[in-house]
């Protein structure tokens, strides 16, 4: 079966590559006895069975894409939000009969009623999509993410109040939305305003300000800084990725506790990415003594 595509974890790849930290820590993983979070899977625990999951993706192993899938199912039907996205993504990748979109749709559909943000977003593109054409369920579901502070969302939104598209033509409604955009870093939602404000289309004119975003709209540091933005990852996440891409690890244990430390420390912090990966740690024993427990449930808290 197709790996699939898992935004926040496109940008961990975007930044870290092949750093010397990131491969020590899965070198580690690799090697790890998981059969300690089976148990708790197979006992029923649910973030277990997510972690089983999600340590399966990572498998390159004969038969590692359907115990990803059967616990991927375990978790989406004891109600976890994020497997249901994660399985919905998977069916997603593989439909190539209208049974399998359907159980893309089912699975989706439930993590975005679940407040799965991302769910939401490949949801509306689900319905968007040419084949399906039922736009007035993808823009409900555009505006829920966008009311969950997703930037792509809120810059779609903007767009088709602008526009007009698959809803009544509202200049101050796409005016609002490409605020809310742009104020989060969207270079797109930033050149549009920009334009809104030199011509008074929407808001007051007010050629400065729309000279103003423009220009930060067409800045190549922002540009980067959006597409990361628009995969769902927050600010403290890219923080994070950067510095973590340039820790340095090898095998001695003073290097991989200063890691640990380092991961722990932004973890603390709230940063998503890194409680996904201090999960990670404690689950392999990198830098610190192992916790299957405790590494089971920072990955759950992470949403990753």
């Amino acid at each position: 079966m197709m790996k699939f595509f898992i935004p926040i974890l496109a940008v961990a790849s975007l930044l870290i590559g092949d750093m010397s930290v990131a491969q020590a820590e899965g070198d580690t993983q690799r090697g790890v006895d998981t059969s300690a979070v089976i148990d708790m899977a197979e006992a029923g625990n649910v973030c277990a069975q997510y972690v089983a999951a999600v340590l399966y993706s990572e498998d390159a192993s004969e038969f590692a894409d359907s115990e990803e899938e059967l616990w991927l199912i375990k978790a989406a039907d004891n109600g976890m939000a994020r497997a249901q996205y994660r399985l919905g993504l998977l069916y997603l990748a593989v439909a190539n009969t209208e049974a399998d979109g359907e159980k893309a749709r089912k699975y989706l559909h439930q993590a975005a009623e679940g407040r799965e943000v991302q769910a939401q977003r490949f949801l509306a593109g689900y319905y968007d999509a040419p084949h399906i054409a039922r736009h007035e369920e993808a823009t409900y579901w555009w505006r829920k993410a966008a009311e969950q502070g997703l930037i792509i969302a809120q810059t779609e939104l903007g767009l088709r109040y602008e526009t007009g598209t698959h809803v009544t033509q509202s200049y101050e409604g796409a005016a609002k939305w490409y605020l809310e955009a742009a104020s989060q870093g969207d270079v797109t939602a930033m050149g549009q305003l920009g334009q809104m404000y030199l011509t008074g289309t929407g808001v007051d004119k007010n050629e400065s300000k729309g000279r103003e975003l423009i220009a930060a709209s067409q800045s190549e540091e922002n540009y980067r800084k959006s597409i990361i933005l628009s995969l769902g990852s927050t600010e403290a996440d890219v923080d994070f990725l950067a510095r973590y891409a340039a820790m340095k690890a090898d095998d001695t244990e003073e290097s991989q506790q200063s890691v640990f430390n380092e991961v722990r420390a932004e973890a603390e912090k709230g940063a998503s990415m890194a409680k996904f990966m201090l999960g990670r740690m404690y689950i392999s024993g990198f830098g610190t003594e192992q916790d299957i427990g405790k590494g089971v449930s920072l990955i759950c808290e992470s949403g990753v």
